[in-house]
């Protein structure tokens, strides 16, 4: 007979949680039932017209009551450990993460070695940035590696003295290339192209190391072509830049001014104050940036391109 095979920790963690997420959910939902019983006996104990019945009822609905504590109890202690194993799940993946992402950086390492030794696969590596897979996908450049960085800038007249960078934003960053991917068949060529396939059409963020270097990538077109080649596909690729960032809010709403009129916000952060006044002849949004703490594209964002004499307007 076979021996058995051993459980990986990660198996076993998740086996764990597993069965103690069933658990829990087996004791809230006897628990539930517990809770229901003591008191329909409750009821009926309350509306027993005779001593015996009310004992009786009573009895049973003290019954259930320490069924109801000893299924807390185990709820409790069941919901307990699966929060110690959920953190200690996080831990492992984040440890998972490192690893791989040191795994990935030693197979680059050792694969540059053997492209600048002359071997046929290109050099660029494209990988999932988030660490939860070792594969990488090299490219062989036949077109070049192409990096775009556009801008979206207002065609609006600014205010004298306004600082240009307000009226401008990085609207898109793109990375193209043209290459082929290798395979000393057919059928490891297309695994390597379906790989990207599978990549673009799950949306992950991707890290391209090349003679560009970008981590936070996402592939937007991919093609390939067949022609005179055996075993080899040509590629064409584009992929767009998409960084992350951690939106914070603090709880609580804005003091003001007891002379200040505020209103309630009807846009972004619900039960948020904010300021405003009456615009006065000659006044700039340059001048409320200043004397506000505000951009002035936000200012024009919230009150519209041009500020109106006698109109009220926000500020902050």
């Amino acid at each position: 007979m076979a021996a058995k095979k051993k459980m990986t920790a990660e198996q076993k963690l998740d086996s764990e949680i597993s069965k103690y997420k069933k658990s829990v959910t087996n004791y809230k939902d006897k628990y539930n039932n517990a809770k229901t019983k003591q008191a329909s006996f409750v009821k009926k104990a309350n509306d027993a017209k005779d001593d015996k019945t009310k004992q009786f009822m009573t009895t049973i609905a003290n019954s259930w009551k320490r069924a109801k504590d000893g299924y807390k109890a185990g709820y409790d202690r069941s919901n307990t450990k699966l929060k110690s194993l959920t953190k200690k799940k996080t831990k492992f993946e984040k440890n998972k993460v490192t690893k791989n992402l040191a795994k990935v950086s030693e197979k680059i390492s050792e694969h540059s070695k053997k492209v600048d030794a002359g071997e046929n696969e290109g050099k660029p590596a494209i990988y999932r940035s988030d660490g939860q897979s070792t594969d990488i996908i090299y490219v062989a450049t036949t077109g070049g590696e192409n990096d775009d960085t556009t801008s979206d800038i207002s065609t609006w007249p600014r205010d004298s003295g306004a600082p240009a960078h307000n009226y401008a934003r990085v609207s898109g960053k793109t990375v193209t290339l043209s290459g082929i991917i290798t395979g000393n068949t057919d059928h490891e060529s297309r695994e390597k192209f379906n790989k990207l396939l599978q990549w673009h059409s799950r949306h992950y963020e991707l890290t391209y190391k090349g003679r560009i270097y970008y981590k936070h990538l996402m592939i937007s077109d991919i093609g390939r072509t067949y022609d005179d080649f055996a075993t080899n596909i040509k590629v064409n690729l584009s992929f767009q830049f998409s960084y992350p960032v951690k939106v914070t809010a603090k709880a609580g709403t804005k003091k003001t001014n007891k002379t200040t009129k505020s209103q309630k916000s009807t846009q972004g952060t619900r039960n948020k104050t904010y300021k405003t006044l009456t615009v006065k002849s000659g006044m700039t949004y340059w001048q409320l940036s200043k004397t506000y703490g505000k951009s002035v594209a936000w200012l024009e964002k919230v009150n519209g391109k041009n500020l109106i004499a006698g109109k009220k307007v926000r500020v902050r």
